[in-house]
């Protein structure tokens, strides 16, 4: 099995694993190199309908440079339920590509799944089980298409986060952009970390395509802003909004100050389609701008039904922010 993955062959073979049954890996570090990997389902019986599960247990398996820097050595685990648990993680490093493709991904106790090059979720469901479990990107590009994400708040007993649940500090990500996705269920109790479903910091780009948000809402009290579904806190970031539907998200807390499903500290929310409508907030039922490095620019789409406890219907702009509306607000 280590053979397949390190790079222990020549050229560019495929080094793979077959499923033939549910299975488990425990304390294993698999190592990146230059050869090509698939992990699939491959039932005995022929029925490509057959999903097996691999679990990982304190495991790690990393996605590096191919045979040369031009050409990325690509892990993709495909046709699989895959759990992640006791601080898994699954890495794609600068100049490796990782992608998951009709997998249903269960992560759990600290796991995390982390992009410095190339990140795809193809068709996927991915259940966040634990608050402290979280999809990350540091720089190259991450898609996500035809993938529903649970952050597990409406499970018994509710999953209650701490941060966010996708955290991207560089490169560009991309929801949507050719099937449509889902994000829903999930909930901050944090009184200090901010963004419940995304965290969007150094130079990034994230776009919001064909993309439902739904029920992602915050409960810990803080002072200085957060976004129940968007923080974005760099004057290099951009956010475009391009399709997204959000809706029922917010906080109902009269005590928290500057928190929209939408938050913007520093950086540039560009919303040019899509629909914000029936959420709630603090101060903007919709979009809050906290400081003056915050900039929006709202030229299409639609902004409805959105209330709030203190100011700003569906937009609240502090401290010199700025903004420029179109659209149908």
């Amino acid at each position: 099995v280590s053979s397949l993955w390190s790079n222990a062959g020549s050229g560019n073979t495929l080094g793979g694993f077959a499923l033939l049954a549910d299975g488990s890996i425990a304390g294993t570090a698999f190592a990146s190199g230059a050869l090509n990997k698939h992990l699939c389902s491959s039932p005995l019986d022929g029925n490509p309908e057959t999903i097996y599960a691999l679990t990982l247990d304190a495991t790690s398996f990393s996605a590096g440079t191919g045979t040369d820097s031009a050409t990325p050595a690509t892990t993709t685990f495909e046709n699989m339920t895959l759990n992640l648990t006791n601080g898994s993680h699954l890495d794609a490093l600068a100049g490796g590509a990782l992608t998951f493709r009709n997998c249903t991904i269960n992560m759990s106790g600290a796991s995390y799944i982390a992009n410095a090059g190339s990140l795809v979720f193809d068709g996927c469901t991915i259940n966040l089980l634990d608050g402290a479990s979280y999809i990350s990107s540091t720089g190259g590009t991450v898609t996500i298409d035809g993938t529903a994400i649970d952050g597990g708040a409406a499970s018994s007993p509710a999953v209650a986060r701490s941060s966010a649940a996708i955290r991207l500090s560089g490169g560009t990500c991309t929801v949507g952009g050719t099937a449509a996705c889902t994000v829903s269920n999930v909930k901050n109790t944090s009184t200090s970390s901010p963004g419940e479903v995304f965290n969007v910091s150094g130079s990034t780009t994230l776009d919001l395509d064909a993309v439902t948000i739904t029920n992602c809402n915050s409960t810990g009290v803080r002072g200085s802003g957060g976004g129940s579904v968007l923080y974005l806190d760099a004057a290099t970031a951009t956010v475009n909004l391009r399709g997204a539907d959000i809706s029922g998200c917010g906080t109902t807390d009269a005590s928290q100050y500057y928190n929209a499903p939408i938050a913007v500290n520093a950086g540039t929310f560009n919303m040019t389609g899509g629909s914000i409508h029936d959420n709630f907030g603090s101060h903007g039922g919709a979009i809050t701008l906290t400081s003056a490095a915050a900039v929006a620019s709202i030229t299409g789409g639609t902004l409805s039904g959105n209330t709030c406890h203190y100011d700003g219907g569906a937009l609240f702009m502090a401290s010199n922010s700025s903004a420029t509306v179109g659209g149908t607000a």
